[in-house]
């Protein structure tokens, strides 16, 4: 089964971390007894020979194998055999985006050598794409999504594309980018259906769908929602109110203890203004935790005033930012990230925290996002 890959020289060709020299003997592994040894072969090939989207000179060299691994019958784990085949298919070059600089000569001679790598690919894949073809099977969404952006970009037969409106792909990102939450789809009635479960297909038959947080607020829809679970619930706007005091300018963060940025937002990239991405970061050596949070709009002497005194909640904070601690709190020098957020003009968002020690502290960050 792997005498084609015998004949090559790996340490002349590179993957994200250097030379290729691992490569042979994780290939090999795949079809280990051991499932912990095919489980750390997995890991390593699907961030080396394929890193995050991007694809190197090693790459198109174990596109034979993979091949050979799955026409094999004894195979185990074909489905992430089918999964990384068909990631290799789609990836690009890390230098692609650049392609603008191409007059630079640094960057263009980069391009070539992307370029030369992606075409080696095209051609090993070529005469084997279809192998790929049963996985749109597959039980898990995002191998299914994965073949099939394969197979359109690869096959004379490409499966028949499905015409998505933004709103059913902004579900379909949550399917695929946020698993923890809920989907909802209706047919003839509500269904919570688990995100390993959803396809681009189940999604265009569907009436319309939900997407919830844990708590049952809903992040999207897509379709005329006429009623919905009784479980689930729409953010009605900040109306959390506590007895901690509210704004203070006295306790607002100095920039080395939290750090609050806005980014494009991955679900609404087309409204880059208004739906942005939010990151906070603890810079401090102790736990903070949300305790409340709102846009406040601009007063006299610049003062951010809040009119009624109400808030979004620990719990909506907790959910948004995606914080993995199951009581909200952020670790030193742990990230969090609301990728949904959204609000414009010349106010800004107002966030209070709490340190372990019980300390009040206050960040803010512009309403919007600059463009």
């Amino acid at each position: 089964m792997f005498e084609h890959m015998e004949s090559i020289v790996w340490d002349q060709l590179d993957h994200a971390y250097g030379r290729a020299n691992d490569v042979p003997d994780l290939l090999r592994n795949l079809i280990s007894k051991d499932p912990e040894v095919r489980e750390e072969a997995f890991n390593e090939l699907f961030s080396n020979i394929w890193h995050q989207g991007t694809i190197y000179r090693a790459t198109s060299f174990t596109i034979p194998t993979l091949v050979e691994l799955l026409e094999h019958s004894k195979t185990p784990d074909k489905e992430r055999v089918a999964h990384l085949l068909s990631l290799i298919a789609t990836g690009t070059g890390s230098h692609q985006i650049h392609r603008a600089d191409s007059n630079n000569p640094e960057i263009a001679a980069k391009l070539k050598d992307e370029d030369e790598c992606l075409l080696a690919i095209r051609d090993a894949l070529a005469p084997h794409i279809e192998i790929l073809r049963p996985y749109l099977r597959s039980p898990e969404a995002e191998i299914r999504q994965n073949v099939r952006d394969a197979l359109e970009g690869h096959s004379k037969n490409p499966p028949e594309k499905l015409e998505l409106t933004s709103e059913q792909r902004r579900f379909l990102h949550h399917v695929f980018s946020d698993p923890q939450l809920t989907f909802w789809l209706q047919s003839n009635h509500w269904e919570a259906t688990g995100a390993e479960t959803i396809s681009e297909e189940s999604v265009y038959a569907a009436e319309c769908g939900i997407v919830t947080y844990p708590s049952g607020e809903v992040l999207c829809q897509f379709g005329n929602v006429d009623s919905i679970p009784e479980s689930i619930h729409y953010m009605t706007g900040p109306v959390y109110t506590d007895n901690t005091p509210g704004f203070d300018r006295k306790l607002l963060a100095k920039q080395n203890e939290i750090r609050i940025t806005h980014g494009p937002s991955s679900s609404r990239a087309e409204d880059p203004e208004n739906h942005y991405s939010t990151t906070v970061t603890n810079k401090t050596n102790r736990r903070l935790k949300a305790t409340k949070f709102a846009p406040f709009s601009k007063g006299f002497l610049g003062i951010k005033q809040h009119p009624d005194e109400s808030y979004y909640s620990p719990t909506q904070f907790r959910e948004w930012f995606r914080v993995p601690d199951s009581e909200g709190w952020i670790l030193p020098g742990e990230s969090v990230c609301d990728p949904d957020n959204y609000g414009s003009g010349s106010g800004a968002w107002v966030y209070f925290f709490e340190d372990d020690r019980g300390h009040r502290i206050i960040a803010t960050a512009p309403l919007g996002r600059k463009i």
